[in-house]
């Protein structure tokens, strides 16, 4: 079972027990796929923002939950950069 916890005003960590990488990114593409049709169905006029990090816990660099939050937090901003980046080619 997931545990969710909010962390800043927009910012939510969810921890998978027992869910490789592999999982988590479908996890995620489920999650994408349900707030895009929450879109559809409910008309929304704006696009919910939704960036994500993934890190996966290995006792010899994550002593505590903070580093494995951490990781994933700089690799969420790695996948924002790549996706504004690849925006900006667009136009």
């Amino acid at each position: 079972m997931p545990l969710v916890a909010r962390v800043e005003a927009d910012q939510f960590v969810v921890l998978l027990i027992g869910v490789s990488t592999i999982g988590a990114e479908l996890v995620i593409k489920k999650f994408k796929a349900a707030i895009e049709s929450l879109h559809i169905r409910e008309n929304w006029q704006h696009r919910l923002p939704f960036n994500y990090g993934v890190a996966e816990f290995k006792a010899s660099k994550h002593s505590t939950v903070v580093k494995l939050v951490i990781d994933a937090d700089i690799t969420m901003y790695d996948n924002k950069k790549k996706c504004y980046a690849a925006r900006k080619e667009l136009n």
